[in-house]
């Protein structure tokens, strides 16, 4: 039996990564990312403040995401960028699905992605659109997606998370949908 797994990749974002430029390449990328074999979903992502950019994938199985992180992909990466691509596994031991149906979310400006541990899920939270529960090794955390900021602030005020990772993430690609990206 195939376990689906998430991924995290983190590439430290170039000089001219400007954020009207991130979601641009974003939207050009989706055909190339709708493509890939045994992805579902993707959150692209970037930190302002850590100044990286890269995703949150969710992949059918862990063979197929190695599959693509391969060799090849990784020195792509380092003669595109000037930089490594930091890449983290987790197990998916859950998955709550709160996006609206027949919802476009390929562009959603507000998008807020949030990692880490939690003493529980906040699946019932207003403005909460999808949770994977994760596991690393015989530690359990969260991916939650937000519709906005506010949501996100919302949660992690009420939450006692230590050291949570937060991400913009503007722009998804559900596989289980076909899309179009929005032009902006």
């Amino acid at each position: 039996m195939n376990q689906q797994v998430v991924t995290l990749v983190r590439v430290k974002t170039p000089w001219y990564g400007f954020q009207f430029l991130l979601k641009r390449g974003f939207r050009k990328a989706i055909p190339t990312y709708a493509a890939i074999e045994g992805l579902l979903f993707k959150y692209f992502t970037y930190q302002k403040k850590a100044r990286t950019f890269g995703g949150i994938y969710l992949w059918r199985s862990k063979a197929e995401a190695e599959k693509w992180y391969n060799e090849k992909w990784f020195a792509l990466v380092r003669t595109r960028y000037g930089a490594e691509a930091q890449l983290e596994y987790f197990t998916v031991t859950s998955l709550t699905d709160q996006l609206p149906k027949g919802k476009n979310y390929d562009t959603f400006s507000e998008g807020v992605a949030v990692i880490g541990t939690a003493p529980e899920s906040p699946v019932n939270q207003a403005g909460i659109l999808r949770t994977y529960d994760i596991a690393s090794g015989n530690v359990s955390m969260g991916v939650w997606l937000f519709r906005d900021h506010a949501s996100a602030r919302a949660f992690l005020q009420n939450s006692r998370m230590k050291d949570p990772l937060i991400f913009e993430a503007p722009v998804l690609l559900d596989k289980q949908k076909t899309t179009t990206p929005s032009p902006q």
